[in-house]
């Protein structure tokens, strides 16, 4: 029911982009680009996200903030808020369609937060996304979705140093949060993180350095923005 009620909620975020552009004075407007990044676990994808940000100077959400935020209401409210009257009177319709027409309780409640947040963040744009699902939710057409990816044993190492891990440890770390990542996205979306269709690049850690990859990510989004 949730990988249903999303599916519709996906063509929604599509069509706030569509009616977005007829601005607030008739005039149309490109909606600015969002950065949204899916990272295998270890092969670390919140870096090269931060990294992205300085090159563009463009905010980035990761994992801790995107919680803090659906956390803080005040501070969710306040994004809500940048949303002129049009668009957030059809954002509130639509999560309602969406997430108030069956169910409930607080899986729906965590969904129907999620969802605003990035429906909201997409409006606005010009910010990167890492994780929570974001490059198989947000629009296609206003989106650059980003695949992090990695050789198994570079991954593992990486966490063995960060963490301060044995390698059995940091192998049990990568394969319990690969796992718990595949899930939510299941889960929630109805999508699969290992398809790699639902992405615009696929980056391989183990042949650019973390720099070089945030390069390639600015470039292509410049590009998408001017294209």
């Amino acid at each position: 029911m949730i990988g249903t009620a999303t599916d519709r909620f996906v063509e929604a975020l599509a069509r706030l982009n569509t009616y977005a552009e007829e601005g607030r004075e008739g005039r149309p407007r490109r909606t600015p680009l969002t950065i949204a990044i899916s990272r295998q676990a270890g092969s670390r994808g919140a870096e090269i996200a931060r990294l992205i940000g300085e090159e563009l100077g463009w905010t980035v959400y990761d994992h801790e903030l995107l919680q803090r935020i659906g956390e803080q209401k005040g501070l969710q409210k306040r994004l809500l808020e940048r949303l002129d009257e049009r668009h957030a009177g059809w954002l509130e319709e639509m999560v309602v369609d969406f997430c108030g027409g069956g169910g409930g309780g607080k899986e729906l409640g965590y969904l129907r937060s999620l969802l605003e947040l990035f429906a909201t963040l997409s409006e606005q744009g010009h910010c990167v996304i890492v994780g929570r699902g974001s490059p198989h939710v947000l629009p296609a057409e206003s989106t650059l979705r980003v695949r992090v990816m990695g050789p198994r044993a570079d991954r593992i190492d990486a966490v063995e140093r960060r963490l301060g891990l044995t390698k059995a440890e940091a192998e049990r770390w990568i394969d319990r949060t690969e796992a718990e990542r595949r899930r939510f996205v299941r889960h929630y979306f109805n999508r699969d993180t290992e398809d790699a269709t639902g992405y615009d690049l696929l980056l391989n850690t183990a042949k650019l350095p973390l720099r070089a990859c945030a390069e390639v990510v600015a470039a292509a989004a410049r590009a998408a923005e001017t294209a």
